[in-house]
């Protein structure tokens, strides 16, 4: 499935099945848990109370009662759970006790790993994730995790980096990544949460079995014995119940993974000689880690210990997996040793870029610039590694350290009119301490003559190092931002780029401002208005003469109309930024083939005129953006060369 619209509805689907599932396996639940305590009743009546009243099975009071108080210990640790993943997918690497990988690290395998997740986002098109190492792992294991493309963590262990060539390692990240763009990290964090409150019987059960063995003994204990034997017992019935819905969810996504990461990577044999590996090696994928249970259906291999029963498995078996990349595998597995430190990347080279052409762009090329959004090619990996081999090493090392990034972000905010720039400046002082200032200079420098898609190149490249902020530092970057953003009473497309991308990302991480729960718009007719916004500016910014604005309006005015639905272009006085951010807010709610229909609105008008100039791109991008729909820093109809 390469169309990322569809892949982002599937995902979606299955989150529902994960909630139909969650609801039977809690239904069967509080029926256990019910005839378990009704039969204790029955066989205490019958031995303490022979001349009572039978007990009959039925009761909907003790029904009633049970089921309420065993729902209420499944919802209270699921949403504990819930509360404690706020953090999104560097969560789960903090639980398993995962080091976070410095953006400058020096150490040559960690670089390898960096230089393949950097080509694969810029290449996608999202923000580059934050890269953990398991150091203590010594199994080939990976995982990725994150409620969206721009919360998105990787994570390797150790054993991954030192027995992986470059390929091999280029196929696990792949794979990694097709996870972060098909949407199933989001349902993976949320299976989390709400297993955990299904196997919370099973700790209550355990928690009272052990404080009842290590007290006092006493012939009163007997029933409490067997309420904790039997919730122990129930809750690893919710165990089973946790088990079958991790495989049910998971198994089907990791087949799709792998052949994602050969669609991405045109090299079956590298993603082959990875699984290989995990099969010539003895402690193959398996995690050590007391709570690598928890996230064992995210994992690259199976991290635990073989099921012998398959419908449990969260994997596909490790031959059938490689069988499908290399059907000429014999079912012999290689003997693994360590390989020697990869050698240092070559120096930069600098060449000049052009941003996008357009001398043949017509209505056909829509669908061809849409199945780009959310994808990964191996003519998009290419680009990507030509644009960072294009990058100056003094920026590429300054969007490594978070402070250098910091001032780094300023500098590309700087305008290059005299009186706007000496505004900005004296705001700077203002407000930074003397080496951001240095910095900023000397990075402005460096700055001047870059092709657009460089300046956009460099953006993507910031958010790792920018995450390592403080609090206290982010706040004062922002407060910056907005300075020299508004430093001319306006606000440049470039500058909302950066408040879009940068800013909005940052804002989830550092927990500033409300984060806003996603409600479904399915029809056009409820963001008509919003839409109308967002084709007049585009119409507007693309074209000087009015005929021309009206003719690009209508061509992508054309795509959205729908029975009963207007879409009217606006005045540009009527397409403030503040309108803008209004309408953003409201189109996050869009169903996925919602957004898939706006963007191709975008497009058609953007190539009314045969080309996407630079500023059109910037406003696209910031759209693309605001809907979680990654976008490379360059687009063109035919594949980057």
């Amino acid at each position: 499935m390469n169309d990322f619209f569809a892949r982002q509805d599937q995902a979606r689907r299955s989150t529902l099945l994960l909630i139909g599932y969650f609801c039977l396996a809690v239904i069967l639940i509080i029926l256990s848990v019910y005839l378990a305590a009704r039969g204790l009743l029955l066989y205490a009546s019958t031995e303490y109370a022979r001349s009572a009243t039978p007990v009959s099975w039925w009761d909907m009071e003790w029904f009633l009662w049970t089921a309420g108080s065993t729902a209420a210990i499944i919802l209270a640790g699921t949403f504990y759970q819930i509360s404690q993943l706020r953090q999104g997918g560097r969560r789960i690497a903090e639980i398993l006790d995962a080091r976070r990988i410095a953006s400058g690290s020096t150490d040559l395998h960690e670089r390898q790993l960096l230089n393949v997740v950097e080509e694969m986002a810029i290449a996608a098109g999202m923000p580059v994730p934050e890269v953990y190492i398991l150091d203590r792992e010594r199994g080939i294991n990976a995982f990725a995790s994150g409620f969206n493309i721009n919360d998105g963590i990787v994570c390797v262990t150790r054993g991954t980096l030192e027995l992986l060539n470059r390929a091999e390692l280029q196929g696990v990240i792949a794979h990694e990544f097709s996870h972060l763009l098909n949407g199933d990290t989001l349902i993976n964090l949320r299976l989390i949460g709400w297993l955990h409150g299904i196997l919370l019987l099973n700790q209550v059960g355990g928690s009272l079995l052990r404080g009842l063995s290590y007290g006092r003994r006493s012939k009163g204990n007997g029933p409490f014995l067997a309420l904790g034997l039997a919730l122990w017992l129930l809750g690893y019935l919710g165990y089973l119940f946790g088990q079958l819905i991790k495989s049910a969810i998971s198994r089907q996504r990791e087949q799709l993974a792998d052949a994602s990461a050969v669609q991405y990577t045109r090299n079956p044999l590298g993603l082959a000689g990875a699984l290989k590996k995990i099969g010539g090696l003895d402690q193959g994928s398996r995690l050590r880690h007391p709570q690598a249970a928890l996230a064992s259906h995210m994992y690259f291999g199976n991290g635990l210990k073989e099921s012998w029963l398959s419908v449990f498995a969260t994997h596909p078996p490790l031959e059938e997996r490689i069988r499908l990349l290399d059907p000429a595998f014999d079912g012999c597995f290689p003997k693994v040793t360590p390989l020697p430190a990869p050698k240092p990347q070559q120096g930069y080279v600098q060449r000049p870029q052009t941003c996008v052409a357009g001398s043949a762009l017509n209505g056909a090329a829509v669908m061809a610039l849409l199945e780009r959004v959310g994808t990964l090619e191996e003519a998009q990996v290419a680009k990507a590694q030509q644009l960072l081999r294009s990058l100056p090493p003094a920026l590429k090392t300054a969007s490594e350290n978070p402070l250098e990034a910091a001032a780094l972000l300023c500098a590309l905010l700087l305008d290059p009119r005299e009186d706007v720039l000496e505004r900005q400046l004296q705001q700077l002082q203002q407000e930074s301490d003397a080496v951001l200032l240095v910095n900023v200079s000397s990075l402005r420098r460096q700055l001047s003559d870059l092709p657009p898609e460089i300046r956009l190149l460099l953006i993507d490249l910031l958010l790792p190092a920018l995450r390592s902020l403080s609090t206290r530092q982010y706040r004062q970057l922002r407060r910056q931002v907005r300075l020299l953003s508004d430093a001319d009473r306006k606000i440049s497309l470039f500058e909302y780029f950066v408040r879009q991308l940068v800013i909005r990302t940052l804002d989830r991480q550092f927990r500033i401002g409300k984060i806003r729960s996603i409600v479904q718009i399915y029809a056009m007719r409820g963001v008509a208005q919003e839409a109308s916004l967002v084709l007049s500016l585009l119409a507007h910014l693309g074209h000087a003469d009015p005929e021309s604005v009206l003719s690009s309006f209508q061509q992508g005015a054309r795509v959205l109309t729908e029975p009963g639905v207007q879409i009217n272009l606006l005045d540009m006085k009527d397409c403030s930024r503040l309108q803008l951010d209004q309408a953003l807010v409201k189109l996050q709610q869009i169903s996925p083939q919602l957004k898939r229909k706006l963007l191709a609105g975008c497009l058609e008008c953007l190539i009314a005129d045969g080309a996407i100039k630079p500023a059109e791109l910037e406003l696209f991008r910031a759209l693309a953006a605001a809907l979680d729909c990654p976008v490379p820093p360059w687009m063109t109809v035919s594949d980057p060369k």
